[in-house]
């Protein structure tokens, strides 16, 4: 119990919340009759998804004590519902009315996109705050007003948090994005826009407005011949899961990317076999490890029996920010955002909110990439604010650590600094895409599903940074601070500090509570004796980060340079050694090399090639392939990389007009096609195609099947504006034909026609 009033007081100190009322001494404490209700509206109606999380808010709130406002004067809070649902939008105005005639204060909601974008400005003149939770950017750039406040992210930091980990960390250049419906169009374009600045182009994209098992199962036979590293999903839940069975059905081995995975596998829709890997976006995942959101994982976990959503953490937010405003100005909150725009930062469940460095009505923008592991929960990968990615221990503040959501829950029986509640984890839970730890109680060992966390000189962030533990590494726990909160590791023969919020404890013997418990000076101090570390981190360990190439699609007969960034994960230099592949078409051997890289260090090697042909390859980088270094791990020193080499555009107009009966060479002397007024004819050996989801600027030769280019004729019903068409001239060469307009008797035209 002890240790639940200490979670509840960090929690309630972190939202910046003083919950101890204060009167003059004149004055006595309001009695119960003084007590006032203050409304806040749930405009989404009974039992929609976020309604329990602000329902646990108020609950919380009321109980202890409601809020007591500058003058003194003690409110409660309550959530009041519209007489009627809202079910499509133009029913909002309806349950607007509703709400304001019983006089809320502030509202909640609505969720959808859908619901709100056509009620922005319904919305906007309310009069009272709008907490809505939607994430379409549109939705506060039209409100003049400053009434709708955003408490969730907007689609675009979804989309460049997904692209970041997709690009810059994973370093993939070959990947297809797919969509199903027309309100995931706004993420779509947020995401390859994100793409393009980073100068690459999906391999190739899908987009329907309408889909059938059968397109989808065509579809994945089309992508698995791009050899994808990633496809990239948005749409219902039910498409997803029939183009990722017929994925995994053709032994596709990239990743996964759908933005609302977790939804879909909660929901059932999405088998929880068949979610695993997926990576997916969220505003708040519940294994997030930090303080608050544990503390509201277990409260609503206790209180519904039920794991909460992002959405549900947003609601909970929203009410928790409304109690705040009211702590401090009253209960007329009409200018809340106005203040929030100059509050310091607020700590809740979703993470640190900043709105004074926000704008646009925004007050979260926190965005979460998990994958789902095996078990069907997040494990998160990366964390982002306001597109910035954070830090591996940039976690709140001296946080109480919470192992594990699987294990049971052991009360301590004597109070004292000892953490009173701590979570044991099951030995048989393994995190899904880490290193499997051995379940032999031979010690207690620590590792990170996270790309890297830092090591510090002593148990606070505030001691120096002293090297860095990398996803994958295991390390034996020698020891541990009063609270349990940070391990003592040893680390390039230092013993050094590990938060325990940003690793993973393997404790099967459940020995952690028998460790020596030091300080930071008493870890470097001779005569403190502390076990021997594992043996399995002394040697040298090559492993292949990320290949990059430049350009990124080379033409044939173009030369361009490869770097492979080499990462020795192991704790002993390596002496030289060298990095070979063999490029296709062709195969051509290329191999580099190293004079040696240090512990837990990793450097560039640049190679160059240059090949003839065009298609697109999958081959393997091999680090050390004479086995020159002796590893501790021999097995992981290969990497697989895909690539294309593109086709050369020989002729290219933008624009053409053609006039009716004047026959046009495209890439020779022989006319290739011919505009008669009413149709598009081809001439001689020429042929039109109709090539599913052909992309006018990334077509490639290799992306024009020669076996759909059989029509000699495009009719009037299919020459409108942005229809695309594969091509071949005379003269055997490929390309694409895109229909601008046609202006009266005339046709205008653009086309691109490639080599090779």
């Amino acid at each position: 119990m002890q240790r639940m009033k200490q979670v509840l007081l960090l929690t309630l100190l972190l939202f910046g919340i003083m919950m101890a009322f204060t009167f003059n001494g004149e004055a006595a404490p309001p009695s119960r009759q003084d007590v006032q209700t203050l409304n806040i509206g749930w405009i989404e109606g009974r039992g929609v998804e976020g309604e329990r999380g602000a329902l646990l808010a108020i609950q919380q709130i009321n109980e202890a004590g409601g809020v007591v406002g500058p003058d003194g004067t003690q409110y409660r809070l309550a959530l009041v519902q519209p007489l009627r649902p809202l079910v499509v939008a133009e029913d909002l105005p309806i349950v607007l009315d509703s709400l304001l005639e019983q006089e809320v204060i502030a509202i909640i909601g609505p969720i959808k996109n859908e619901l709100t974008l056509p009620n922005i400005e319904t919305l906007a003149n309310a009069g009272i705050p709008i907490l809505t939770l939607a994430t379409s950017d549109t939705i506060t750039d039209i409100d003049p007003s400053d009434h709708i406040i955003r408490v969730r992210a907007a689609e675009r930091f979804y989309s460049r948090a997904l692209a970041d980990v997709l690009l810059r960390e994973r370093g993939y250049n070959r990947i297809v994005l797919v969509q199903t419906d027309v309100e995931s169009t706004e993420a779509l374009v947020l995401f390859e826009q994100a793409m393009n600045a980073a100068n690459i182009r999906p391999v190739l994209k899908v987009q329907y407005t309408e889909v059938n098992e059968e397109l989808l199962q065509a579809d994945a036979a089309r992508i698995i011949q791009q050899n994808p590293q990633a496809v990239v999903m948005w749409g219902p839940p039910e498409d997803a899961a029939t183009l990722l069975q017929n994925l995994r059905a053709s032994e596709f081995a990239g990743d996964f990317v759908y933005r609302d995975a977790l939804e879909g596998v909660s929901s059932g829709v999405i088998s929880q076999r068949l979610g695993t890997g997926i990576i997916g976006a969220t505003s708040w995942a519940y294994t997030i490890p930090n303080a608050i959101s544990q503390t509201f994982l277990l409260d609503y976990v206790t209180a519904y029996n039920r794991i909460p959503s992002a959405v549900e953490a947003s609601a909970y937010d929203a009410v928790w920010i409304v109690r705040r405003y009211i702590e401090v100005a009253g209960p007329d909150v009409s200018e809340l955002y106005a203040s929030l725009r100059q509050s310091p930062p607020i700590y809740t469940v979703q993470g640190r909110l900043d709105p004074a460095e926000y704008a646009n009505g925004d007050v979260a923008r926190h965005v979460t990439i998990y994958r789902l592991r095996d078990t069907g929960g997040p494990e998160v990968i990366a964390r982002y604010i306001n597109d910035v990615r954070l830090p591996d221990d940039d976690l709140l503040p001296q946080e109480p650590r919470i192992v594990a959501l699987i294990g049971t829950i052991t009360p301590t029986p004597t109070p004292s600094l000892t953490p009173t509640q701590t979570y044991t984890p099951s030995a048989t839970f393994t995190p899904s895409n880490t290193i499997p730890p051995s379940p032999t109680p031979d010690g207690v060992k620590v590792f990170t599903t996270l790309n890297q966390v830092n090591l510090r000189a002593g148990p606070s962030v505030n001691f120096d940074i002293v090297g860095q533990m990398l996803a994958g590494e295991e390390y034996r726990v020698l020891a541990v601070n009063a609270d349990f909160t940070w391990y003592v590791i040893n680390y390039q023969g230092r013993n050094v500090w590990v938060s325990a919020s940003v690793v993973e404890l393997v404790d099967p013997g459940n020995l952690l509570t028998s460790l020596p418990i030091v300080s930071a000076e008493s870890i470097q101090t001779p005569g403190v004796l502390l076990p021997s570390p594992s043996a399995n981190t002394n040697g040298p360990d090559l492993v292949i980060d990320s290949v990059l190439l430049n350009p990124p699609s080379p033409l044939p007969g173009q030369s361009f340079t490869v770097t492979v960034l080499v990462r020795n994960q192991g704790a002993v230099a390596t002496g030289p050694f060298s990095v070979s592949t063999t490029f296709q078409p062709g195969g051509i051997p290329v191999s580099g090399s190293s004079n040696g890289v240090p512990g837990n260090s990793a450097v560039g090697i640049n190679l160059s090639a240059s090949v003839g042909g065009t298609g697109s390859f999958t081959i393997n980088f091999v680090v050390d392939p004479d086995n020159r270094v002796v590893e501790i791990n021999e097995a992981n020193n290969i990497y697989a990389f895909s690539y294309t080499i593109t086709s050369p555009v020989i002729a290219q107009v933008e624009g053409l007009t053609l006039a009716p009966n004047i026959p046009l060479p495209i890439t020779g002397t022989t006319p290739d096609i011919l505009w008669d007024g009413v149709n598009l004819l081809t001439q001689g050996n020429a042929r039109f195609g109709i090539i599913p989801n052909l992309d006018y600027n990334t077509a490639s030769a290799a992306s024009i099947d020669p076996a759909l280019l059989t029509l000699t004729s495009l009719n009037s019903g299919q020459l409108f504006s942005g229809a695309i068409y594969g091509l071949v001239t005379n003269e055997g060469q490929r390309g694409v034909l895109r229909i601008e307009s046609v202006i009266g008797g005339s046709l205008l035209v653009s086309y691109r026609i490639f080599g090779g």
